[in-house]
């Protein structure tokens, strides 16, 4: 969550500064081989930190795009091959008449694994774990994409489920 980005920001930070206090002489620092990258993972700390507040707030910015629906969940699905336990088998379900969708991809495929995340949590000894996407309508009846996750874990007690869809919530 937030607070834990948070604080490995400013634990980063505050151990740069101390290097910086105790160098030799002002403007002369010996070690900048082990401050740049530290500086570097301070910064990917604060953009992932100011992502998720923005998130929370609802202010997030997005860069939607066309999104080739199925190309889309496969890399994801590759990707998840390469990172999660083996005995999680990984599927793609996306039928023929399953149009483009409009979407930031960044953020749609961090959303999915979060919710992937979620789901491998509740399937502790392996299991299968699918990304399908169908036609749908939006709203306001134009042409949408559903995407979903599903597993056959342990699934969620009724008062969780209603909470799951709110920011920072985690199993």
């Amino acid at each position: 969550g937030p607070g834990k980005v948070l604080g490995e920001f400013a634990a980063g930070l505050r151990g740069v500064l101390e290097r910086l206090q105790t160098a030799a002489a002002p403007g002369q620092v010996e070690d900048q081989g082990v401050i740049v990258p530290r500086l570097n993972g301070m910064a990917h700390h604060g953009e992932r930190l100011a992502r998720l507040l923005q998130a929370y707030a609802g202010v997030q910015p997005l860069t939607p795009t066309r999104l080739e629906t199925l190309p889309f969940l496969c890399d994801l699905a590759h990707m998840l091959r390469r990172v999660l336990d083996e005995r999680i088998s990984v599927s793609v379900v996306v039928g023929h008449d399953c149009p483009s969708c409009h979407a930031d991809g960044d953020a749609l495929e961090e959303a999915l694994i979060h919710l992937v995340v979620n789901a491998c949590e509740a399937m502790p000894e392996g299991g299968r774990l699918l990304l399908s996407a169908r036609p749908d309508t939006a709203p306001d009846a134009r042409p949408a994409v559903a995407v979903s996750v599903s597993d056959n874990g342990s699934g969620m007690p009724p008062d969780f489920a209603r909470r799951a869809v709110q920011p920072f919530v985690t199993t």
